[in-house]
C-alpha cells in the first residue's frame, strides 16, 4: 500500500504524502456508538495527516468540525481519504485539494442510478472511477463553498489516467459549466483520485 502513496506523492512533489495502516492503528477517539473499524480508520487519516505535515515541516492537530470535515492548521490544506486496509492524506500549503480511495469495482449496479448521470451510464465499467472522481472533488470543493450536494451536481469525463469534472449547477461561487481537472491511479486493487482545481 505504500506505492498509493508514492504515486500519488509523485503527482504532487510540492505537497506533502502520508499512509497508515488502520488494521495496525490503535482506535482513535470518536463520540460513543461509533465501531471500532471506524475508529481505527479515523485514527490512522490522522496519523497519515499528521506524517504529511511532517514532510512539510510541518505540525499539529487536526481538528474535526460540526460538520465532521477536517480543520487544518492555519496555511495547511489537504484531504484524508480511507478504507479498511490503508489510510492516505495529502496536504499543501493554500489552495483546495481532494483526494478518494476505494476498492475496484466497489460500486456495484443497484448504485449506479444514485452515482451515476444519464451520459455516465453508458460506461457502468467506469463506476467506480467515476464515483471517486466526484468524492474528491466534493472534498476539494467543500472547504471553497460549505455546499454540500449529491452526485449529480458533478458531471466526470474520464480520459485514461485523467478526468475533468463539470459542475452541472452552480455550487456556492462555483459558477455551472466550471471545470476541474482530475487525474486517476489504478494500482493494487484500488482506484485513488485526485482533484486539485
Amino acid at each position: 500500500m505504500r506505492d498509493l502513496a508514492a504515486a500519488l506523492a509523485a503527482l504532487l512533489p510540492e505537497a506533502g504524502v502520508g499512509w497508515a495502516n488502520p488494521l495496525v492503528t490503535p482506535p482513535g477517539a470518536l463520540p460513543v456508538g461509533a465501531v471500532e473499524t471506524r475508529r481505527r480508520e479515523f485514527a490512522a487519516g490522522r496519523a497519515a495527516a499528521a506524517q504529511a505535515m511532517a514532510v512539510l515541516g510541518e505540525q499539529g492537530e487536526v481538528g474535526v468540525g460540526d460538520d465532521r470535515a477536517p480543520i487544518w492548521p492555519d496555511g495547511l490544506s489537504g484531504s484524508i481519504t480511507h478504507t479498511r486496509d490503508i489510510a492516505l492524506a495529502v496536504v499543501q500549503r493554500g489552495g483546495a485539494i481532494g483526494i478518494d480511495l476505494e476498492p475496484e469495482c466497489s460500486v456495484t449496479p443497484d448504485l449506479w442510478p444514485e452515482i451515476l448521470l444519464p451520459g455516465e451510464m453508458a460506461k457502468p465499467a467506469d463506476a467506480t472511477a467515476i464515483f471517486c472522481a466526484k468524492e474528491a472533488v466534493f472534498k476539494a470543493q467543500y472547504p471553497l463553498t460549505r455546499q454540500m450536494f449529491g452526485f449529480d451536481r458533478i458531471a466526470i469525463a474520464l480520459d485514461g489516467q485523467h478526468f475533468t469534472a463539470r459542475f452541472v449547477t452552480e455550487t456556492g461561487a462555483i459558477a455551472a459549466g466550471t471545470q476541474w481537472p482530475g487525474h486517476l491511479i489504478r494500482l493494487h486493487g484500488h482506484i485513488l483520485a485526485l482533484c486539485r482545481p
